[in-house]
């Protein structure tokens, strides 16, 4: 039996889908790019906003919302684009919000400008922090150490607090860090001791460690075995995609709400294809249907069985979980024999599984 994604304490999974060519509002400054260029860097903050592991704001006419300088985001896609800057006259500027983006690429040439290399010299501090950092993490309150937040010195976090940027206090002087704080004390533990996550919380903390790009946490998170599981759905969702997975997917979801079964009971999907003979549709009466299935409810499905690759069949069972149809599920081929025309067909199978 396979269990699927997500349990108490562990979020579901939902990938948040783009479109190839993607419209923005930055800062109130419209703009139109392709999503590979926002991913252009894969180890950037940009491509972590648009990797599909984050839903994004919209403004009121559905176009993205990044809190950036307008002007400024502009030199960074046409770097992006196509790896050369338009001027000098904002390199001070377009480095600080590479530095954000953790474009670091582009930050690193930067460096090179006379105007970037004479502010780091002189530039003096946004904030000054205390050793002990008191931190307000989406409502959870906790204390740390300054030098365990700057601990990977090339992660958002160490950005955060490295006193070239403001951050945010909340009414009672606590540093404000909008993240999951349940996730987030992982990130800590992490930090402090080099303590992993129990597994249950690993694809949450693997998520959040990629987004504040500390690496050598995330590298040791994809060994487990929930992170290895969604990356290998996500590689599923793309080989099936254009294969009429969607369709195979909506007859299912369809079967199973038209047979007005309950949220608690056990249910098998049978696959099959009558190919116009309607003696071949499994029953009671004329079909042996492999399995013992006495204590659920049997949905039929007719479909072209052959269009219904193992991969479909594993990413349905798993997308059928997600939704609430099961706990866990078994997928199997099996082959029906129909006592009226004495013909064998195959039938694809899955078992819903509620408890």
């Amino acid at each position: 039996m396979t269990p699927s994604v997500g349990s108490a304490g562990n979020k579901l999974f939902h990938p948040f889908q783009f479109e190839d060519v993607v419209e923005l509002n930055v800062g109130g400054k419209l703009m139109t790019t392709l999503l590979n260029t926002l991913r252009h860097e894969p180890d950037s903050m940009l491509a972590a906003m648009f990797s599909g592991r984050h839903v994004i704001s919209k403004d009121k006419d559905g176009r993205y919302f990044v809190d950036c300088d307008g002007e400024v985001f502009t030199y960074i896609l046409d770097y992006l684009c196509f790896g050369k800057l338009k001027s000098q006259e904002k390199a001070v500027d377009v480095y600080d919000l590479a530095k954000y983006l953790q474009v670091m690429s582009l930050a690193e040439k930067l460096e090179t400008y006379h105007s970037v290399k004479y502010r780091n010299q002189i530039a003096e501090p946004k904030t000054q922090f205390e050793d002990v950092v008191e931190l307000n993490v989406d409502g959870k309150l906790m204390t740390t150490l300054l030098e365990t937040l700057r601990k990977e010195p090339d992660s958002m976090l160490a950005a955060m607090f490295s006193g070239r940027q403001v951050v945010s206090k909340d009414k009672d002087g606590r540093y404000f860090v909008d993240f999951d704080g349940e996730v987030f004390k992982f990130i800590l533990d992490y930090l402090r001791f080099g303590k992993l996550p129990p597994q249950e919380m690993a694809l949450d903390v693997f998520d959040l460690a990629k987004y504040l790009q500390i690496v050598s946490l995330a590298k040791k998170l994809e060994i487990f075995h929930s992170v290895k599981y969604r990356n290998q759905i996500a590689k599923l969702r793309k080989l099936v995609e254009s294969k009429g997975y969607q369709k195979v997917k909506e007859k299912a979801i369809n079967a199973i709400e038209k047979s007005n079964v309950g949220p608690q009971e056990n249910k098998v999907l049978h696959f099959f294809c009558s190919y116009g003979h309607c003696c071949c549709i499994p029953n009671m009466d004329r079909c042996e249907t492999p399995g013992d299935f006495t204590t659920s409810v049997n949905i039929l499905i007719d479909i072209e069985s052959t269009y219904l690759t193992e991969d479909m069949m594993a990413l349905l069972a798993h997308e059928l979980c997600k939704l609430g149809f099961a706990k866990y599920t078994v997928t199997r081929t099996v082959n029906n024999h129909c006592k009226k025309c004495r013909s064998d067909k195959e039938i694809k199978q899955i078992k819903l599984l509620t408890h």
